[in-house]
This record gives C-alpha cells, structure tokens and sequence, in this order.
C-alpha cells in the first residue's frame, strides 16, 4: 500500500531540473579567496570580522555572476555582517509589504 503512494520517476521533486541543481550547473567567475584575508601583524594590532570579509567577498561573486548565483537568508544578513551584499543587490521579497505591524 505504501509503494503505491510513490510518485512515478518523471514526477518525483528530483526529476525537476529546478529541484535537481546537478542538472543546471553553470561555471562561476569566483574571485582570488586571498584578497580578502586579513593581515595579522600581532595578537590584538588589528580587528576584523570574518563574517564582514565573506561578504564582500559574496558581492564581488555576485556582482561577477548576475543571474547565476543568489545568497538565500531570509532576514539575517545585516546582523550575520552580510551588509556589503546589499551594495550590490537587492532583497527579494515575495510576501505583502505592509507600512504598519497589527501586534
């Protein structure tokens, strides 16, 4: 009875070419990792965050890969320090905009 329940291969989530990304692979223009590192001179000289560095890094692969390559992070970004992609792109909101919250 189970068995029964299951979808037939050409109507299962991974047969979609939108489910299954192994099927719409595209080569992406990635930066040079090592721009982006941090000097250390010594303990303390210096502060930074790894997070604010990943996301420049993040804008500049989007920037070099319009249409090919999205961060999904549904209301986080600013407060992961994934500030700098929003330089370069903007939210994507699917939801109602409303100016007033009903609490």
């Amino acid at each position: 009875a189970l068995r029964a329940l299951i979808p037939p291969k050409d109507k299962r989530m991974g047969a979609n070419p939108k489910a299954n990304g192994g099927l719409l692979l595209h080569d992406l223009d990635i930066p040079d990792i090592h721009q982006y590192a941090v000097s250390v001179i010594s303990a303390g000289a210096n502060t930074a965050s790894a997070t604010d560095e990943m996301g420049k890094y993040l804008a500049e692969v989007i920037q070099n890969n319009a249409g090919k390559f999205r961060v999904f992070c549904p209301d986080e970004a600013l407060s992961n320090r994934l500030g700098a992609l929003f330089k370069v792109t903007h939210r994507q909101w699917m939801a109602e905009k409303s100016l007033t919250m009903n609490i």
